[in-house]
């Protein structure tokens, strides 16, 4: 799940400087909608977390993040900028329900005193998974958004999204 919002936390930048012609500050604006909806959404995910638990918050997220991913694949280069923010805005809801629901899903599956360790490991292998996507965006799609063609990042991202079902929410509890 990591690798994906990863994808487009460090792609859409890219694109949307490189492809689209977007300058530093316009980029940062753009970038607002998946960020604010995802400090949005995530008091509203810690609400259902409290009555519900974590699974079904974890479940809304994955939809939201298939929703989103699937409505990418609608985006062209014609396509207006007020698409471009609707489906960063799913997305970035998509964020804020998923990253609160797996962090509530940890501490309710570790020990009072493993606590501390569990978190740790948690954060280190969400930052191999942003380290090695960093190093995969500059090895690869650099070169390709350049020449605009990027259905296949979309669907790469997409198949992830895809795989999100299989993880194991028995173990998430409640």
């Amino acid at each position: 799940m990591n690798l994906v919002y990863y994808c487009y936390f460090f792609g859409f930048p890219t694109f949307l400087q490189q492809v689209k012609g977007y300058s530093e500050e316009h980029t940062g604006l753009i970038m607002l909608a998946l960020a604010g909806l995802s400090v949005v959404s995530s008091p509203i995910a810690g609400r259902i977390i409290d009555k519900y638990g974590a699974k079904l918050p974890m479940i809304i997220g994955a939809f939201l993040l298939l929703i989103g991913t699937g409505l990418l694949l609608t985006y062209h280069e014609t396509s207006p900028l007020s698409w471009f923010l609707v489906i960063m805005a799913v997305l970035g809801m998509s964020n804020g329900f998923n990253n609160i629901a797996t962090q509530t899903a940890l501490y309710d599956q570790v020990d009072a005193q493993d606590t501390g360790t569990a978190s740790g490991l948690f954060q280190m292998s969400r930052y191999f998974g942003s380290i090695f996507l960093v190093v995969y965006l500059e090895l690869y799609l650099t070169a390709i958004l350049i020449k605009r063609t990027y259905i296949w990042l979309q669907s790469f991202v997409l198949s992830f999204v895809l795989l999100l079902p299989s993880f194991p929410l028995n173990y998430l509890g409640k």
